[in-house]
């Protein structure tokens, strides 16, 4: 007679198991069933490029494919929630970097990208819709104001290039922007955000929730505020999950699921 284990029984469900994504980014595993590379890297020295799992981000594989001395880039970030909403720059000068002169760069500990804040960003192109945010982040460009808005997630809903939903700085301010047809919500390391600057500047959790849902967006952009020239993102991101309907309800849960990955607070 043969068993078949499922669910709890193999262990720990991850959090797409318990909670569905419209795109999910990140270095580790976010369902206990995937197994497939969680991101594509281009190394400096000859401009090869290979995927990764989230095991060989952790375990030194990446770093050592890399090579002693050298810098690796994201290409590709790949979504897991299984929607194929995958994060691409084919251009090389303004991909994150991952591995810093054979280092595995880390925030808290844990893998991450970082962005430059000149002309680092990944896009997705195409449509989709968003009404919740998770993202694990810091931000470094400025110890002491966000620089001009800079865009941290950002996609240009049907209204036009100046509107949408995301999550930027607000220039000359403390707090996140926010707007008409941009998220209503916004809470900081489990908590209501009023001021999240310059708190920022360390690992942090940032949660945003629309009031609506946001349908027919044209793409999605990482580390930009849409197509807004100089509103880049200065910092690291290590995750990114959106949903498209309002998690309010879950918002505690998937929070705690997170922070015990990353022991932000």
């Amino acid at each position: 007679m043969s068993w078949v284990i499922t669910g709890q029984e193999a262990g720990p469900l991850g959090l797409l198991d318990q909670y569905a994504g419209a795109a999910a980014y990140s270095l580790r595993n976010l369902s206990l069933y995937h197994t497939n590379p969680v991101v594509r890297v281009r190394r400096d020295n000859d401009n090869a490029e290979q995927d990764f799992t989230a095991t060989e981000v952790s375990d030194g594989t990446l770093a050592a494919w890399v090579g002693a001395g050298n810098n690796g880039f994201v290409r590709t970030w790949y979504d897991q929630s299984g929607n194929n909403a995958h994060l691409i720059n084919t251009t090389l000068i303004g991909q994150p970097l991952i591995v810093n002169s054979g280092s595995l760069l880390l925030l808290g500990g844990e893998p991450t990208l970082s962005l430059d804040g000149s002309n680092d960003t990944l896009s997705k192109i195409g449509g989709g819709n968003w009404q919740t945010a998770f993202v694990v982040c810091n931000y470094t460009k400025s110890s002491s104001v966000f620089a001009s808005f800079d865009g941290l997630l950002t996609s240009t809903d049907g209204l036009g290039p100046a509107q949408g939903i995301g999550i930027i700085g607000s220039s000359s301010a403390n707090t996140l922007f926010t707007g008409t047809t941009w998220f209503d919500l916004f809470y900081f390391n489990g908590a209501t955000a009023t001021v999240v600057f310059p708190a920022i500047n360390s690992i942090s959790l940032i949660t945003a929730i629309s009031a609506d849902a946001v349908n027919g967006l044209s793409g999605l952009k990482l580390g930009q505020d849409r197509t807004n020239a100089g509103r880049f993102w200065g910092g690291s991101i290590s995750e990114v999950i959106i949903m498209s309907s309002d998690q309010s309800s879950n918002r505690t849960a998937i929070e705690a699921n997170i922070n015990a990955h990353y022991s932000i607070y």
